[in-house]
């Protein structure tokens, strides 16, 4: 895809679902709080799960091609990115985000 390749867009629903989780306990515990903190935490905790799910992809053996006529090994590695960024990378820039966000809306 144009935005996304291999796994990239569960960082979308990754925050989708997170976004839901924090908008909805601070409505059921009765807490008010701005949207700009909703969004900010929701990015939080969406740079921790995606740390767990590329910790977790990185963990998983590699996939071994071998070429019939050369006899060459080759590692297959997925290309697991969103906006043309790697997931690995998506974590610390959704730390970066969350936690200015989160300061300059106080």
């Amino acid at each position: 895809m144009i935005i996304w390749s291999g796994k990239g867009f569960l960082i979308l629903i990754f925050f989708m679902l997170c976004f839901g989780i924090v908008y909805g306990l601070t409505d059921l515990v009765g807490i008010t709080i701005s949207d700009a903190k909703v969004t900010a935490l929701s990015m939080f905790m969406c740079a921790i799960i995606n740390y767990f799910f590329v910790s977790w992809l990185a963990s998983r053996p590699k996939k071994l091609y071998i070429d019939a006529e050369t006899n060459e090994e080759f590692y297959f590695e997925d290309n697991d990115s969103l906006f043309f960024i790697p997931l690995k990378y998506w974590t610390y820039i959704l730390l970066v985000i969350s936690i200015f966000s989160f300061f300059i809306y106080v």
